[in-house]
């Protein structure tokens, strides 16, 4: 004898509801990590004395003009301070794009994979080294690496989970 009513569904048939998915909770935990990260770095290029270049590895002085030039270290102190505050809204705005889901989430991965992959372009054709001693060959591709991986499973899952169909039993 067929039972043909869905009133006899059994109880997991009925488990997709209103609530987040794995999807999208792994992809909103990917960018609350981005969002970390982003804003350590930030943190130190805005508050820290010489912008946090000597934590990254700048420990040489650059010579333009006079060795000591004030210009020089207020220009630099200027430039380390906009891309911290850069960084900081770059991880609110993580914040706010995992607090809101769906499409907020994808277009927050897609805004970072933008950003790490014109970093990765900057740092190869502007190098910040000089051969010097104390002078990095290059900004931190590995980092800008990861975090393109990072950013390119967080959209695919962040898609994934947008486009699920959301199912409603009664």
């Amino acid at each position: 004898e067929m039972v043909t009513e869905t009133t006899n569904m059994r109880s997991w048939d009925k488990a997709k509801t209103d609530g987040l998915s794995l999807s999208d909770v792994l992809a909103r935990v990917c960018l609350v990590v981005q969002a970390l990260v982003i804003a350590y770095i930030g943190r130190g290029h805005l508050f820290k004395e010489e912008g946090n270049l000597p934590e990254l590895g700048f420990t040489f002085h650059p010579k333009w003009g006079r060795e000591d030039s004030q210009e020089r270290v207020l220009l630099l102190r200027h430039m380390c301070a906009v891309l911290g505050a850069a960084h900081l809204a770059r991880a609110g705005a993580a914040v706010f794009a995992m607090l809101a889901g769906g499409w907020a989430l994808v277009c927050g991965f897609i805004g970072e994979l933008i950003f790490c992959s014109l970093s990765i372009y900057a740092y190869q054709r502007y190098p910040s080294g000089t051969g010097a001693k104390g002078s990095p060959l290059q900004g931190p591709v590995e980092l800008m690496g990861r975090l393109i991986l990072l950013n390119s499973v967080g959209l695919i899952l962040a898609v994934t989970s947008t486009l699920r169909p959301k199912l409603k039993y009664d």
